[in-house]
């Protein structure tokens, strides 16, 4: 017995010694003189291979001596290349950077970082700048430590939409919306050893406690500062936006905290009886998108069964987006053997509700509304381009991405405008030719209606490589181009070409009939022409 407890606390020993630390990463707080934060200059190299010039200290070192801020006034360097490769003197941008951490229950880490982003978004309300808010949430292994490829990546993210701004606003700059990117840590990687592969399931909770905690009244608030700022404007395309991401468990904490509120808003259909029918469904913020992530579909069923039990105005926008990558082996294999195990003590009623149990949302065919397909001849999945310590792996730095890319990335939008099923983003999209069609398809048979607003898509590895390299040019190309036309500019998918506005159930006819509160129609026929609610399921 002795022998046992000796070996346990051993044991114990062991896996303290590896953990990742517990106190917060971003512990330099703003001056209540600077509302905007630290000043800081994002390195790259000009064309010329030398430094772009600067006065101001890095905003990403691998030196821990130095206390890492919790909010970031960053400043950047553009360089526009035209065809020959010539290109035009440097250009200077600047965005916002805030972090906020959570513990592993759910708390926060130090609310003075929250403090600090609200600070910082007041200043702008002050000075009538319309922003741009756009939050991500990371996944397993991960956390808010200055040289986590996760920020360095998200960083030129926000960057690239920074550039985007200055583009579209560029006829007049007093208009350009100031940007602010929100990341959201938590300890994602739990140590800092080979154990971080035993964390599954103990991130698995975590995340979901942080998701229902903390991350649920930061995002409140910001959809209330969303809110205030949009009052009188919802139809003015420079109005302040929120949009919110997250990645793996990462989209677990963003669905944690979200879950019942979309559910609430899609289950609004207005009275028939009284002539109010299909009122449009609002987001969240302005919308959600979540890729791989990590969580069973028998989470996401409940606001499936009621988004797809009503129809939709011609109107509608999408509200939230779910993408998987057929490439993450992590969700496709690991996850559902992991479920299998952990549900094994828990009964299914039907083939199709197992399948739910223990496969994610993007896993299986019966949510699946969409494939993003990469139709480029002889294409191959993305490549490293940085393997710096403090990098992005598949993603340049800004200054190498510079106004060439963005003329490529407004190509996409133009395109998408025009009706084009083309989100690959180019001078000539087609060149580069990257569509999003509409099931039935390979990944799933069911028929949607036009405008559902609650898209799943399925991508494969020309897109997306695997679990994690979520921000390469490809993808970031397309995230970028669907927000700009769908979620900023308003226009139709060009997938909803042809499709009827709601489908007819015979069932749901004759069960709510003329005087139902419940609008007679369906977004969603299975290839039984069923609703895809009830497909799988048994009958009564």
């Amino acid at each position: 017995m002795t022998h046992l407890r000796l070996l346990g606390l051993l044991l114990i020993s062991l896996l303290l010694s590896g953990c990742a630390q517990f106190t917060p990463y971003r512990v330099a707080l703003p001056a209540g003189s600077a509302p905007t934060g630290v000043d800081c200059e994002v390195s790259a190299l000009l064309t010329d291979g030398s430094a772009a010039p600067t006065t101001l200290p890095p905003c990403e070192t691998a030196n821990t001596t130095l206390p890492a801020p919790a909010l970031q006034h960053r400043h950047y360097t553009s360089t526009f290349r035209d065809k020959t490769g010539a290109a035009d003197p440097a250009d200077k941008g600047d965005y916002f950077l805030s972090f906020v951490e959570f513990d592993d229950q759910g708390w926060f880490a130090d609310r003075r970082q929250m403090d600090a982003l609200f600070t910082l978004l007041a200043d702008l309300k002050r000075k009538s700048r319309e922003t741009l808010i756009y939050v991500y949430a990371h996944g397993w292994k991960h956390n808010a430590s200055p040289c986590d490829n996760n920020v360095v990546c998200f960083s030129r993210l926000v960057e690239r939409l920074d550039l985007a701004e200055k583009k579209i606003r560029s006829d007049d700059p007093a208009t350009q919306r100031a940007v602010v990117g929100v990341y959201l840590g938590w300890r994602g990687l739990p140590f800092g050893t080979a154990l971080n592969n035993l964390s599954f399931w103990s991130r698995k909770d975590t995340a979901a406690r942080v998701g229902r905690g903390g991350v649920f009244e930061l995002l409140t608030r910001l959809n209330d500062y969303r809110d205030s700022r949009q009052f009188g404007k919802t139809a003015d395309p420079l109005r302040t936006q929120l949009v919110i991401t997250g990645h793996s468990f990462g989209g677990l904490v963003v669905y944690s905290a979200l879950s019942h509120a979309l559910m609430e808003r899609a289950a609004r259909t207005g009275d028939a009886a009284a002539g109010t029918q299909y009122v449009k469904v609002k987001s969240f913020g302005d919308f959600v998108m979540l890729v791989n992530p990590a969580f069973e579909g028998s989470l996401y069923e409940p606001l499936f069964h009621i988004a797809t039990q009503r129809c939709y105005e011609p109107t509608q926008r999408p509200t939230m987006m779910i993408v998987t990558s057929e490439a993450d082996a992590a969700t496709r294999l690991a996850f559902p053997a992991g479920r299998a195990m952990n549900s094994v003590l828990q009964h299914a009623k039907s083939p199709a509700q197992l399948a739910s149990m223990r496969q994610t949302i993007g896993h299986n065919a019966r949510y699946i509304t969409h494939d993003l397909i990469d139709e480029t001849t002889g294409g191959t999945p993305p490549h490293v381009v940085d393997t710096s310590d403090c990098g992005c792996p598949y993603l340049e730095p800004t200054a190498n991405w510079g106004q060439q890319g963005l003329l490529q990335l407004m190509g996409g939008v133009f395109a998408v405008q025009a009706g084009q099923n083309q989100y690959g983003g180019d001078d000539d999209p087609s060149k580069n030719p990257l569509s999003l069609k509409a099931v039935p398809s390979p990944s799933g048979s069911a028929s949607y209606a036009a405008n559902y607003p609650f898209l799943v898509v399925k991508t494969g590895e020309k897109v997306i490589p695997d679990h994690n390299a979520i921000y390469n040019e490809r993808f970031t190309t397309f995230t970028q181009v669907f927000m700009l036309s769908h979620v900023l500019n308003g226009t139709p998918l060009p997938s909803d070409k042809g499709k009827l506005q709601c489908l007819p159930d015979p069932e749901t006819l004759a069960r709510h009939g003329e005087n139902g509160l419940f609008p007679p129609g369906l977004s969603c026929l299975d290839e039984q022409g069923q609703a895809c609610a009830s497909s799988g399921m048994p009958r009564p």
